[in-house]
């Protein structure tokens, strides 16, 4: 079970750099960035099933709490990410001293000629 979590882990990283991206504009390359969460929710569920499964005593004991300690700090980063870009106040300490314009004033419509 440790094999196939590692495999899936460095697959995550693997798989997703030699992708080809698609997507146009602001989206493009998002499949990426699915597949490397795909294959780590992968690994979680099996660092998540490895734990139970460890044996009594010795070093695989130890050893099968480092997939899910990874799991867990993957998860912990991508909460602080997106709690981070909730509540960080981006525009603290700028100050726009540009001077205010005029607004735009509207154009006038431009008549048909009788011959069109």
């Amino acid at each position: 079970m440790l094999i196939l979590w590692a495999g899936l882990w460095l697959g995550s990283l693997v798989v997703p750099a030699f992708q080809a991206p698609t997507g146009d504009g602001f989206t493009r390359g998002l499949n990426r960035v699915t597949t490397f969460f795909g294959f780590q929710i992968a690994a979680a569920l099996a660092a998540l099933i490895l734990v139970p499964l460890r044996p009594a005593s010795g070093w695989a004991r130890r050893a099968a709490w480092i997939p899910a300690a990874l799991a867990a700090l993957l998860a912990l980063l991508m909460l602080g990410l997106i709690l981070n870009a909730e509540y960080a106040s981006p525009l603290d300490g700028i100050t726009d001293d540009r001077p205010v314009t005029a607004p735009a004033t509207p154009t006038m419509p431009v008549k048909p000629t009788v011959g069109d």
